[in-house]
């Protein structure tokens, strides 16, 4: 009667593992940001994009 929950919403995951994470997620997203605030980089993407046609 003392089972612990193992489906997918109870999370196996440490803290440590969760916090690691999060911290990677948050980097990637602020990457992301940062790469799409240069305006010449957007710029030679679309370049890129429009050659492909």
């Amino acid at each position: 009667m003392d089972e612990q929950p193992t489906g997918p919403l109870h999370a196996s995951r440490t803290p440590f593992k969760r916090v690691l994470l999060m911290l990677a997620l948050t980097m990637g997203l602020g990457w992301v940001f940062y790469l799409y605030s240069n305006p010449q980089l957007v710029i030679m993407l679309t370049d890129q994009l429009w050659a492909c046609f």
